[in-house]
């Protein structure tokens, strides 16, 4: 799979404690055969089986933009460092995206087992559904397959994680861009949620025999 899609983790120095915690479950779960990249800035990951872009104290924006420029694989399974993986992924369920994403000429297949409020869907098939184009949040940051020409498109210069969820949206709203919804089990966990550790980590520290955070 190493010439078709490459796992892209958003990272910044301020969040160097999730890290080893981070790989540790993603070494659990991620069974894909596949280069592993963290995006960041001036802090390596010092862990087997990954590379660090190290860019600089740039935006969050013009690093994710300029460590695609190196990426040779059409496709990019992008997520977040605070996204903690709680299920098996394996070559099959990668397989699978990409073949939707081929089939139907898609840009983007996003994760998830949560309904949100924010989203207007429709039903596409099975337990697939469209993001409609005025649809708000086209380009929220929870975990997707996303075709790569696709993201570099939505980076505008200059914008954080939540900035490209709000007007990385509004910049592509209205106009056809396939963007779709896999209602799946929770695959993730989200560590942190406004700049805080949410209070359900201890109890999944705990089913997941992780150590404590080291800030």
């Amino acid at each position: 799979m190493e010439d078709k899609i490459t796992l892209l983790i958003g990272t910044c120095d301020r969040y160097s404690f999730l890290w080893d915690n981070f790989v540790e479950l993603c070494d659990r779960y991620w069974n894909v055969n596949c280069n592993k990249i963290f995006a960041g800035e001036t802090l390596q990951v010092k862990k087997k089986g990954y590379y660090t872009a190290m860019c600089g104290c740039k935006p969050w924006s013009n690093i994710i933009k300029s460590v695609l420029e190196q990426i040779k694989t059409e496709y990019i399974f992008f997520i977040l460092d605070d996204f903690y993986l709680q299920k098996n992924i394996t070559e099959t369920f990668i397989k699978s995206g990409i073949q939707f994403l081929e089939e139907h000429s898609a840009n983007k297949l996003v994760y998830t087992s949560a309904y949100c409020e924010y989203y207007k869907i429709s039903h596409f098939k099975q337990n697939v559904f469209k993001m409609l184009d005025d649809s708000d949040y086209l380009t929220t940051m929870q975990p997707a397959i996303w075709r790569k020409d696709f993201l570099k498109e939505c980076l505008k210069p200059n914008m954080n994680p939540w900035e490209f969820e709000i007007n990385g949206t509004n910049f592509i709203k209205n106009n056809d861009n396939k963007v779709y919804i896999h209602h799946t089990d929770d695959i993730y966990f989200n560590v942190v949620n406004k700049g805080n550790i949410i209070e359900r980590w201890n109890l999944f520290k705990k089913i997941e025999n992780l150590p404590d955070f080291k800030f």
